[in-house]
């Protein structure tokens, strides 16, 4: 269950943004909360913009840990990350030809 008494504030290095409609971005425990993470504002992407992937995890002071990259994303949905079982999530790793999806493990694995 999610404690209801967080108080979370994203670090003022980047624009942050989590979920989209239909997909959670927190892990089943209630302790990660998948991330994006840009440099700018105020435009569109560009074939070339980078989106930081990445999780925090509030048992580990609330820093944003990037774990990826992408240039397969835009403003309304992100990159579409999802949680898949506890403690993986999926994202094209082959950018704008996404032949392959990879799934990762916030903690390494």
């Amino acid at each position: 269950m999610l404690n209801k008494n967080l108080k979370f504030k994203t670090p003022n290095d980047g624009h942050y943004f989590f979920g989209y409609y239909d997909k959670s971005p927190f892990d089943f425990n209630n302790q990660k909360l998948l991330a994006m993470k840009v440099r700018f504002m105020g435009r569109m992407p560009d074939k070339e913009d980078v989106l930081e992937i990445g999780c925090f995890d509030w048992q580990n002071n609330n820093n944003f840990i990037k774990l990826a990259e992408t240039k397969t994303w835009n403003w309304q949905q992100g990159c579409m990350l999802q949680w898949v079982g506890p403690d993986l999530f999926p994202h094209c790793a082959n950018h704008r030809q996404c032949k392959e999806l990879i799934c990762r493990d916030p903690d390494g694995g």
